[in-house]
């Protein structure tokens, strides 16, 4: 199987996967289900901070579900070898925004979750992957932006290319 068709494949299914969890969740929320990781508690129950963290969650989880459609714009691109077109260097971009703008949802986010736990006299440094993942969404962000201007870099000097006899 090609790289492109397995990346097409993946793509596709993540992009699936996470909007059936922006529906469920939307769905869910309203009925009192839905109880929030750093709580722990019913709906009924939750303060101003974490309907804060709920949203800013669900805000972040939106900028990742969006990135993957733009991921999924690049993948059927890809499947026809259309490397240097400007369709995949748009949508190389907006996913990188994207992904920079979740990361950095998901920073504040872990921001206000310690300082909700020190406000609650719990000091704890926990290592978890939270953190690590809103840098790694940054990142990709930041390098989806740097290819996306290789790939203008590229496509100019291809058509000066195509040009000179």
């Amino acid at each position: 199987m090609k790289t492109n068709t397995l990346f097409k494949i993946l793509i596709d299914g993540l992009f699936v996967s996470q909007l059936v969890g922006v529906i469920g969740v939307a769905y869910i929320l309203p009925f009192g289900i839905l109880k929030i990781n750093q709580n722990n508690a019913p709906v009924e129950t939750w303060e101003a901070i974490h309907w804060t963290i709920i949203i800013l969650s669900f805000i972040s989880y939106v900028f990742f579900v969006i990135a993957l459609y733009h991921l999924r714009k690049i993948a059927k691109h890809l499947l026809f070898d259309n490397y240097f077109t400007i369709p995949i260097i748009n949508s190389l971009k907006k996913s990188g925004y994207m992904f920079i703008c979740s990361g950095f949802t998901t920073f504040v986010v872990v921001v206000i979750e310690f300082i909700n736990n020190l406000s609650n006299n719990k000091f704890e440094l926990i290592y978890d992957t939270d953190f690590m993942i809103c840098l790694f969404m940054t990142s990709i962000g930041l390098f989806f932006l740097i290819q996306s201007k290789a790939l203008l870099s590229a496509r100019e000097l291809k058509h000066e290319n195509d040009l000179t006899i």
